[in-house]
């Protein structure tokens, strides 16, 4: 039987309100995260503490539906076979209110540049 856990702190494969670290996604990257996620999900914890995060939103577990949801966008504009300035403009439209736009800029540059 598996533990119940009150909180989770799972490190990088949760953020919270800020920008992603896409460079390392290519190849596979993406999908294991989205499984990390399910994995980190399944344990059904209370409070989730995101290795990135804007310490002025709280550490609840929506910030893994958020995660999930910019790793969906991301792959879904991947597709799309757009310019890294199209990408970043697209991104930052979706997701206005993340901090630190600076890795998502690195990410479109590694994987559209």
């Amino acid at each position: 039987m598996f533990p119940t856990w009150a909180s989770w702190w799972p490190g990088t494969p949760v953020y919270n309100n800020v920008h992603l670290y896409l460079s390392e996604g290519a190849n596979g990257g993406f999908a294991a995260w989205l499984r990390a996620l399910d994995t980190v999900e399944w344990l059904r914890p209370v409070a989730v503490v995101a290795g990135h995060q804007d310490r002025s939103r709280p550490d609840t577990p929506d910030t893994i539906a958020q995660t999930r949801a910019y790793l969906n966008d991301v792959e879904n504009l991947l597709a799309r076979h757009p310019t890294p300035t199209a990408f970043c403009q697209e991104m930052l439209v979706r997701h206005p209110d993340r901090l630190n736009p600076s890795p998502l800029w690195y990410g479109a540059q590694t994987l559209l540049g």
